[in-house]
């Protein structure tokens, strides 16, 4: 019998993949600007071959869109999930404010992630919605995106305004040009333990199976995260430092700030563990159970 973890989850999938998105056919401007061999399969008509994809985020973020979907249908002036079709491409947007002319996408994201909300990819996304909009009788003059962080609150949610502009939404769809045009697929852009969990075309396509470190990345976004990761990395150690300094300068220190903050030392037992040699002595043999393994970054 299964339990109601993995019943919860093969129902929340089942329920998903049912969804006009899901079952879609066309490319969908989220598609767009993302890895381009998964692009390529799915324009030249290939079908999944990965079903054990990790997609319990997304379907989240789709309940989410499906909530903020409820509160505002029956809301004079805007419009909600309106599927928009032009040369190939279909698009579902969230939120069309029919009277300010404005095209809104709801983002799901984490705290953690809101300084990177906005991205080039998601700009692009957005201005394609407007010009799928504009091509299906629509007047767009403003595009939007919403980013809603799963674990903050009402004072985290992030709000941008962008003007229309149908420049940047045709030079994101050159890109999708580009990959119609191409005989072979691009190659792969991503390792294969990530495309493991989230391509659902792993196995026509197992990824970076041996990652060549020589190969240049040249993708200005990629380009800013490491930059940050270094940055982080070396504040992360500084700050590390200066908390172990403290701490010892405190030792012995116990009582009350003027403002209130209180300070004390406790004893705290030492973390167990197994006594290797004795177990040894013991059976002769030392059982061992093999966790769960992880990605590890090296950046340097």
């Amino acid at each position: 019998m299964d339990s109601i973890k993995e019943t919860l989850i093969k129902r929340l999938s089942e329920q998903d993949s049912q969804r006009d998105r899901s079952i879609q056919t066309n490319v969908g401007p989220s598609e767009i600007g993302g890895c381009g061999r998964r692009l390529w399969y799915k324009v030249n008509g290939y079908s999944a071959t990965n079903d054990e994809t990790l997609r319990l985020s997304a379907i989240m973020g789709t309940a989410i869109h499906t909530m903020i979907e409820s509160v505002f249908a029956d809301v004079a002036g805007f419009e909600t999930e309106v599927a928009v079709t032009h040369d190939g491409i279909t698009g579902h947007i969230d939120l069309i404010d029919v009277h300010n002319e404005i095209i809104w996408d709801w983002k799901t994201t984490t705290k953690s992630g809101l300084p990177y909300f906005g991205n080039a990819q998601q700009v692009a996304q957005i201005q394609i919605y407007g010009y799928l909009a504009s091509k299906n009788g629509y007047k767009v003059r403003k595009v939007g995106l919403v980013g809603i962080p799963r674990d903050g609150n009402e004072n985290d949610v992030v709000e941008m305004v962008f003007d229309y502009d149908e420049a940047t939404a045709l030079k994101a769809l050159a890109t999708l040009d580009t990959i119609r045009g191409l005989f072979d697929p691009p190659r792969e852009e991503k390792e294969a333990s990530y495309c493991a969990k989230y391509c659902s075309f792993y196995g026509l396509c197992d990824g970076i199976v041996e990652p060549d470190t020589t190969e240049l990345i040249t993708n200005e976004e990629t380009l800013g995260l490491i930059r940050d990761y270094q940055e982080l990395q070396v504040t992360s150690k500084e700050t590390s430092a200066q908390l172990d300094f403290i701490k010892e300068a405190l030792s012995g220190t116990t009582g009350k700030t003027p403002n209130g903050v209180v300070i004390k030392w406790s004893k705290v037992s030492g973390r167990q563990t197994i006594d290797e040699s004795a177990v040894l002595e013991a059976l002769g043999y030392v059982p061992k159970k093999q966790g769960s393994g992880y990605e590890r970054i090296t950046i340097k």
